[in-house]
């Protein structure tokens, strides 16, 4: 029996070990009327991000894209998968959209409300941090005009390497340097247009960027 009971117990505590990610974020922060929350997961969208998997009504998700507003790669390709296309199908009846604007389409059921297309890039795929705080601003009060009062900004890493398949270990961690202090940069343009700021990093191996990124917030 007292090994049975031992078996449970681990077992219990491994189980919690893996859900937690999808449970609670890793870092909160408050800053200047804003609460940003880090969640750290491997590909798979946090599914308790906000307190249950039906509870994500309330919330919009940035997609990183140029002009076209094809979402082809990283997480805007995330995104659009969970969203059935349907996001796709709407942009690029819209498109195109000048850089540093966003474009509102329809979440993902049980996930998100709104997904919106930030334009990042220009037509040849380069862009800034200011540009990048200049869409999600813009996609931020989009959203806000919607009804949502939470904005979910994914790690933009894949998105920002132009040959996102073979990389270096160098290049990915200058990509995530740069994406992490382009998110937070951003969160604070948007300064309280939403409650609260979701940063999801979808690859933990760019975690420490955006852990470092929101230390430095913090003093």
């Amino acid at each position: 029996m007292q090994q049975l009971s031992t078996e449970m117990a681990t077992s219990l505590k491994q189980g919690w070990r893996f859900a937690r990610p999808f449970i609670t974020p890793e870092m909160v922060v408050k800053s200047n009327g804003q609460t940003i929350n880090l969640w750290v997961t491997s590909r798979k969208f946090p599914a308790l991000l906000t307190r249950g998997p039906y509870s994500g009504g309330k919330n919009a998700i940035i997609a990183p894209v140029g002009p076209d507003l094809k979402m082809v790669t990283g997480a805007a390709k995330l995104i659009r998968d969970q969203g059935a296309d349907r996001a796709q199908y709407a942009a690029l009846k819209a498109a195109p959209i000048a850089q540093g604007k966003a474009f509102l389409a329809e979440g993902a059921k049980y996930r998100y409300n709104k997904a919106v297309l930030a334009v990042i890039f220009d037509a040849q795929r380069r862009t800034s941090a200011s540009i990048i705080a200049q869409a999600v601003r813009a996609g931020a009060e989009l959203a806000g005009a919607a009804g949502c009062t939470g904005l979910i900004i994914p790690d933009l890493t894949a998105n920002l390497v132009v040959q996102s398949n073979r990389i270096s270990e160098a290049q990915r961690e200058a990509a995530a340097s740069l994406g992490a202090a382009a998110t937070v940069a951003a969160i604070i343009a948007c300064k309280a247009t939403m409650a609260t700021y979701h940063v999801w990093c979808w690859d933990p191996l760019n975690a420490a960027e955006f852990r470092r990124e929101l230390d430095r917030l913090q003093r």
